[in-house]
């Protein structure tokens, strides 16, 4: 910042060059004494030294004050008056924060100097942009039947059925199967008997070794023992499974995660320490210590069948064929007419359509 005014100069100079506080204030007097007589230089450099956000400035920062001089300047049509009081306003103190001024005075920087790259960034932080209001879509109009057919008839309003083929396209919204769904998770199991054994051994073994007085490399064993117990503990209990529609996903011994697809899957079946083991086509993945094991071996199982069956049922395609009918029979009806084909042909060839 470029200062011309030569007392503001001096004050600036006795301020840097004082031994006591008493002559900072005299220093500091000055300046204000000058920005209250409409030196914007005097308001910008009592703004940037009371500002508790600057690097180097005044001894006793002031957060208010730095407001005050900010808004001075920015009214005597400094922009960068109004920068500093719009950014202190969106990120000082909680008890001077004020989103209004903010913008306030950020509009008033970009106002007065358009230019400006850094007033334009802060602006686009500190205005809120407005939301764009979701417009909702035209409703299709409803298409001319090519057969001549009503809208009351295409809306099933004659009392007649529903096109079939209208009902399978609205199910396949509320296909199950075109969704993920939650079937079932598993239940920690307990270890409760294992730890009591392996506790009662690992006691008895430390009696052995303090009365017997046995070797160190007993007591070796013995940490040893009391590890493997907390590893297998570690390993079974952090086991667990979910099934979904269409995945079945879980944590293997040792933190393994796994994420098979259901359509993978070929079987399902029990392993050790009451789990579930699942097969896939390249891979087989055993979750120990589910305590609803049946549950989830059940649940796999009904999407396995489920998916059999699904495979196994032909899919159906419902054509309306009203409309290619009327056509073919019209154009038959032109030849009749044109004489390139007979009346007998004719009744052929309509019964040929018709039962094609």
């Amino acid at each position: 910042m470029e200062v011309k005014n030569k007392q503001l100069i001096a004050a600036i100079e006795l301020y840097k060059s004082a031994e006591n506080d008493s002559v900072r204030e005299q220093a500091i007097g000055i300046m204000e004494a000058m920005a209250q007589a409409g030196d914007v230089t005097a308001c910008l450099i009592l703004g940037v030294n009371y500002d508790p956000t600057k690097e180097k400035g005044f001894t006793r920062r002031d957060e208010a004050k730095a407001l005050e001089w900010y808004e001075k300047a920015a009214e005597l049509g400094e922009a960068k008056g109004a920068n500093e009081a719009a950014i202190l306003y969106f990120r000082g103190s909680e008890e001077l924060r004020d989103k209004e001024k903010a913008e306030k005075y950020i509009r008033m920087a970009v106002d007065m100097a358009p230019d400006n790259e850094v007033y334009k960034k802060n602006f686009d932080v500190i205005v809120e942009k407005p939301k764009p209001v979701p417009v909702p879509d035209p409703a299709p109009e409803d298409a001319d039947d090519d057969c001549g057919e009503d809208k009351a008839e295409k809306d099933g309003d004659d009392g007649e059925d529903d096109d079939p083929a209208d009902e399978y396209r609205g199910d396949e919204d509320n296909d199950p199967q075109a969704m993920e769904l939650p079937i079932i998770s598993s239940e920690r199991g307990s270890l409760m008997i294992f730890d009591l054994v392996c506790g009662v051994v690992i006691a008895a073994l430390a009696v052995l070794y303090f009365v017997w007085k046995l070797d160190y490399y007993y007591l070796a064993g013995i940490i040893a023992l009391l590890i493997a117990a907390g590893v297998f503990n570690w390993r079974m209990l952090g086991c667990s499974v979910s099934v979904t529609t269409r995945r079945v996903t879980g944590r293997r011994s040792f933190q393994r995660m796994i994420d098979v697809p259901l359509d993978t899957v070929t079987s399902v079946g029990t392993c050790s320490f009451g789990g579930v083991s699942v097969t896939a086509a390249s891979s087989r993945s055993a979750f120990y210590l589910i305590k609803n094991a049946d549950d989830i071996r059940s649940a796999v199982a009904s999407q396995l069948v489920d998916r059999q069956n699904r495979a196994a049922k032909p899919t159906v395609i419902i054509r309306d064929t009203r409309c290619s009918y009327a056509d073919e029979l019209t154009k038959l009806s032109e030849l009749v007419d044109s004489g390139f084909v007979t009346q007998d042909e004719f009744e052929e060839l309509k019964d040929e359509i018709i039962h094609t």
